[in-house]
């Protein structure tokens, strides 16, 4: 498991996160992620994987005590003339709702989840 010092560490930008709010997010990232570390390759990968998830839960907590309380979605804008228009799914995520696509640091999170998870491809 990562600590505060670890994680501020590789994520500088998150040094407003108070103790309490990382153990919490601990308690999420644990939820999701599972504690048994062999199920990820190995201790470090687990570490790296859990790194960008946290960073991933704690921008989305920045964002809702800023106020912001709408979902975390790509958004896709185009411009033609006079005419904006924006979507809240992007056109090429229209129909995956993984919730991780919101941030880079949750896309780092699933890049290092398939990795580990990825399994055999049948066609």
């Amino acid at each position: 498991m990562l600590t505060l010092q670890e994680f501020l560490a590789k994520f500088p930008e998150f040094v407003w996160l108070a103790d309490q709010d990382f153990d919490q997010l601990i308690l999420e990232a644990k939820a999701e992620m599972g504690i048994i570390i062999e199920r990820w390759l190995d201790a470090d990968t687990y570490k790296l994987a859990q790194g960008y998830l946290l960073a991933h839960l704690a921008s989305a907590m920045e964002r809702y005590q800023d106020g912001d309380h709408t979902p975390l979605q790509p958004v896709r804008e185009k411009e033609v003339d006079d005419v904006r228009v924006e979507y809240a799914v992007s056109k090429e995520l229209r129909n995956n709702f993984d919730p991780y696509a919101a941030t880079s640091y949750g896309q780092r999170y699933i890049h290092w989840r398939r990795i580990c998870f990825g399994g055999p491809r049948v066609v």
